[in-house]
């Protein structure tokens, strides 16, 4: 396919060097008892400074080691392996292998990268989430994940798409073969993409089927088994994703998030942290996972889930995080809308109880969206309106001055969402440049950095009014969207009685998921009024931090 063949081409020219979890080639397992082993880490990248970096070497043999390369100076000390690169003064990247040799014939190769002064060709990206292949909702991922490559990959030339767990609805092989079928077709990409990269989600491993991944996914690592968890950098910036290992998919209790996150599963992200930060010093690293982290995007915080549930969100990964301001993690799960502000969230306080001093990133959904309850009324709070049509998608530019903007993507009418109110994040990538933590913050602010409020409150047209209909013993108030520098969430519409008392309230999501499709007005319905009451009606407007517009009266009604 063209996608692969550019890709294989990039991976040798351009340092793109293969998932750092691949298995290093031994002599033997180290498993086994008795038997010899040599073992290290197979990639390293060096930026263009002159700089050293320890290898660990995990082995019970006596071995030597040697550079292809006068640049790449290298010496055995105990354990490790030291690497030592001049400063690279050339455009180009360049490689150099190092190579470990023991007596019995045993071998491994260090493949070394650094980077040249033209490797800051800044990275281009898309991310999606919550494909769930096999289901038909609003038309299915067989519509509606051809229709978002296509749009996005119409966007410009992107060097990777990540997609962020629940690949598939449930696990089945069919719903891999659906995936298998539309992300090998060169077809649905307008320009070819160089990576793709995916992870687990809960869905992926209903009713025990989480076995299936690996297998399944073989076409996208060259018949191999497709690695749960990867690291790589591209264009100089380190990149690391993170599948969940069971279906548990929110903080419950230490145990669910120990099946989801195991130990062995957080040293190694620990580790891998540590590493970018080395090798990519002063640069985002950029992270992705399924399930959000807590406190950070919207449906993180305690109150924002649906139903009984209280969080979309766990907890587990946060004091990793926490250690690396750099970080920016990219979450899907909640089926969110990306209009809301609240999908993109960073810490206050380094030191806090909630551990979330970074950037935190909702993905939106390709499935449908949905929103937090206990906010509207519908026959389902947490699915309203059209959800199961809403599609999302976001583009992630790294600028040349180093600042990431993040695009966001309507791909059901193909449209930018809010295109004047990017999201920006500017180095230095330590937090002393954080700009979207938000009222949830206010009270464990102990640095008074500022955070963002909604303020001003929605706005009625000055022309705007509520209009009456009626029959019989029932009445229509219809009224017109009102307009906020974010977005308008919903209104609370209320029936007055002539003795001031509120007898009745609906409370009517705003659709801003449609963007600029969203309805010009709304109505609701109020029956079984009182004969020979007088009533009134008044609309009020909210936003995401529930400030409150003023409020549009109607006209006296008399049933």
């Amino acid at each position: 396919m063209k996608r692969k063949a550019l890709y294989t081409l990039m991976m040798v020219m351009a340092c793109a060097l293969a998932p750092a979890n691949a298995h290093p080639s031994v002599a033997a397992s180290a498993n086994e008892q008795g038997s010899t082993y040599l073992e290290s880490e197979k990639n390293v990248y060096f930026g263009t400074d002159a700089s050293e970096r320890q290898v660990t070497v995990k082995s019970n043999l006596d071995f030597a080691v040697a550079s292809n390369a006068k640049w790449c100076k290298v010496k055995k000390t105990n354990d490790a392996v030291s690497i030592t690169v001049k400063a690279n003064t050339k455009a180009a990247d360049r490689t150099a292998k190092v190579s470990l040799k023991a007596k019995d014939g045993s071998s491994q190769v260090i493949k070394v990268c650094q980077h040249g002064t033209d490797a800051e060709k800044y990275p281009t990206f898309a991310v999606i989430s919550d494909i769930h292949f096999g289901t038909k909702t609003g038309g299915g991922a067989m519509i509606k994940v051809p229709r978002t490559l296509k749009q996005l990959t119409a966007k410009g030339k992107l060097d990777a798409i990540i997609v962020c767990g629940d690949i598939t609805d449930s696990g089945q092989e069919y719903q891999y073969d659906q995936l298998i079928q539309v992300f090998k077709n060169d077809s649905n990409y307008i320009n070819p993409v160089d990576t793709i990269l995916f992870m687990m989600g809960n869905h992926d491993h209903i009713g025990g089927r989480g076995g299936n991944y690996p297998i399944k996914m073989r076409p996208f690592n060259n018949g191999n088994d497709y690695p749960h968890d990867q690291y790589l950098i591209i264009k100089g910036y380190p990149f690391i994703t993170i599948s969940v290992r069971s279906g548990n998919n929110y903080d419950s209790n230490p145990s669910s998030d120990l099946s989801s996150y195991p130990y062995d599963l957080r040293e190694k992200l620990e580790a891998w942290l540590e590493r970018a930060s080395k090798e990519c010093p002063g640069k985002p690293i950029f992270v992705f996972t399924h399930i959000p982290n807590k406190y950070t995007c919207y449906s993180s915080w305690p109150g924002e889930g649906s139903g009984s549930i209280s969080v979309w969100a766990m907890s587990t990964l946060n004091s990793i995080f926490n250690k690396y301001p750099q970080v920016v993690t990219f979450g899907g799960h909640s089926h969110y809308p990306l209009g809301d502000p609240r999908s993109i969230h960073q810490g206050v306080d380094p030191n806090g109880a909630e551990q979330n001093y970074f950037t935190g990133i909702g993905t939106g959904s390709i499935n449908y969206s949905e929103i937090h309850g206990n906010t509207i009324d519908w026959p389902d709070p947490c699915h309203p309106n059209f959800y199961q049509y809403i599609t999302e998608g976001l583009i992630v530019d790294v600028k040349p001055k180093g600042n990431v903007e993040i695009r966001r993507y309507d791909t059901r009418i193909d449209e930018e969402i809010q295109p004047d109110n990017r999201w920006n994040l500017e180095p230095p990538f330590d937090g002393s440049k954080f700009a979207y933590a938000d009222k949830r913050d206010q009270h464990n602010n102990p640095l008074n950095k500022p955070y963002r409020d909604g303020l001003p409150a929605p706005v009625f047209d000055t022309k705007a009014k509520v209009t009456i209909s009626h029959s019989d013993n029932s009445l229509k108030a219809t009224f017109p969207q009102a307009t906020d520098n974010d977005c308008v969430f919903r209104y609370k519409v209320t029936l007055i009685n002539d003795k001031g008392i509120a007898v009745r309230t609906q409370r009517i999501f705003s659709e801003f998921y449609k963007n600029s499709e969203q309805p010009e007005t709304f109505t609701a319905t109020f029956t079984d009024l009182e004969p020979g009451t007088k009533y009134t009606v008044e609309v009020e407007a909210y936003d995401s931090y529930d400030n409150i517009s003023t409020k549009l009266v109607s006209e006296p009604y008399v049933p």
